[in-house]
């Protein structure tokens, strides 16, 4: 039987951004106490000084690209990055090989998600205007407004009607391709034209509908002005829009991509520094509502090729890189547990994640100044951080109460589980 963890002098980010120096009791995987806490014989003690508790991410936009493309990354290692990075759940989208758009595909990727994944997971499903039998759990409808697989985009309100009247819940890349130009320049080749354009057709197909036909939208990979004055009308105005942002978009513009080149090379592109700021602003008032690392790597020499494709790891550094916001005071601590996790929660319907307090999954990372972050494990082979100043690492992770990485290291056997029911929530 499996002994109680407390973990003693640790200081905990509470979900109201309290940081306290506190202890923390875990059993039976949930967070059973928090507060002074004395050590009795049932219970194994592990000494965080100098460590930041906080809720383990959960990632609701990655590319682990398994099946079809295991050489950019495959489930098993991008799940070794995802932990390393302080993130105990993942949903992976659907745009691999062969697309996850039928019941058979989606149950074939359960299967190896269910045999490699080393953190919790979901799967989004791919939306096609004549799809039918949407498992029950799929976390929401992907739909496509530009190509990113075999399958057609989907940029029509004639098309997104009947996938907004099956779904209860759609993510969406929200960029119209019929406005790509063959600029060299990827933010002119993909102008913000094409985000106006594609806000526009989603707000126009959800007026058609009645209040009670409409799905949930959740606007992925929120990177632009346009992008935040749409999410601020819709909720406005009462529509029931969640806008996701990833952290490359709070960190980043084109000049990163124009001096260090392809590897900064993403969709929807980045932009202006106005664009940032505005994003991080958009979370600080709650606008956007939660972070995902659209973690999507390509091989180095698919980067370096005359062709690049779009895309940039994440996952490995995501929750150190979302700390250093706070830390550089650019985000409240008040906000944080929301959008690494809470937010997430409530937008997809999961159940017992509410942060760091009792009753909780123990689903957590403990994170250090000054630690050391080791070797790099995406595939794609780079730290897009490099060149930022991260204060924290993460030093330990704990699933459901198990430590399952410290210092650089990895314990096994341990293997996430599906999140049922995501869908139906």
């Amino acid at each position: 039987m499996m002994k109680a963890v407390l973990l003693k002098n640790g200081t905990v980010l509470h979900p109201d951004g309290r940081l306290d120096r506190e202890d923390v009791l875990l059993d039976e995987g949930k967070i059973q106490k928090i507060g002074q806490i004395a050590l009795r014989p049932h219970m194994d003690v592990l000494d965080v000084e100098g460590g930041l508790i906080l809720p383990g991410m959960i990632d609701p936009h990655v590319h682990f690209r398994e099946p079809g493309f295991i050489a950019k990354e495959g489930i098993e290692n991008g799940s070794r990055a995802a932990v390393k990075g302080g993130v105990t759940t993942v949903f992976d989208m659907p745009n691999t090989d062969p697309p996850c758009d039928t019941p058979e595909a989606f149950e074939a990727k359960e299967r190896l998600f269910k045999e490699k994944s080393r953190v919790h997971w979901g799967l989004h499903y791919m939306a096609t205007p004549d799809m039918r039998d949407i498992p029950e759990r799929a976390v929401s409808v992907k739909i496509f407004m530009a190509r990113s697989s075999s399958r057609s985009a989907w940029n029509r309100e004639e098309a997104l009607l009947p996938m907004f009247r099956k779904a209860r819940r759609v993510a969406i890349h929200a960029e119209d391709e019929t406005c790509f130009t063959q600029e060299t320049r990827h933010h002119l080749r993909r102008p913000r034209q094409a985000i106006r354009m594609a806000l526009e057709t989603i707000r126009r197909t959800l007026i058609l509908l009645p209040e009670s036909e409409r799905p949930r939208v959740v606007i992925c990979h929120a990177s632009t002005l346009e992008d935040v004055q749409w999410l601020a009308d819709m909720k406005t105005r009462g529509f029931d829009v969640w806008g996701e942002t990833a952290p490359h978009y709070l960190w980043f513009t084109r000049e990163e991509e124009e001096y260090f080149g392809a590897r900064y090379q993403v969709n929807p592109p980045l932009r202006e520094v106005a664009d940032r700021d505005a994003v991080r602003q958009a979370l600080r008032d709650g606008i956007v509502d939660f972070i995902g690392t659209d973690h999507a790597p390509h091989t180095a020499a698919e980067k370096e090729s005359d062709h690049p494709p779009s895309g940039i790891p994440g996952i490995e550094w995501a929750v150190p890189a979302i700390l250093e916001l706070a830390e550089q005071r650019e985000l409240p601590w008040s906000r944080i547990t929301r959008l690494i996790s809470t937010g997430a929660v409530d937008c997809y319907g999961l159940s017992g994640y509410h942060g760091i307090q009792a009753g909780s999954t123990a689903d957590l990372v403990i994170l250090k100044k000054d630690g050391n972050p080791g070797p790099v494990i995406t595939r794609a082979g780079y730290n897009p951080y490099k060149h930022i100043s991260l204060t924290y690492t993460v030093n330990t992770v704990f699933i459901e109460g198990k430590v399952v990485y410290s210092e650089n290291k990895f314990f096994t056997p341990h293997k996430g589980k599906e999140l049922f029911g995501a869908f139906t929530g």
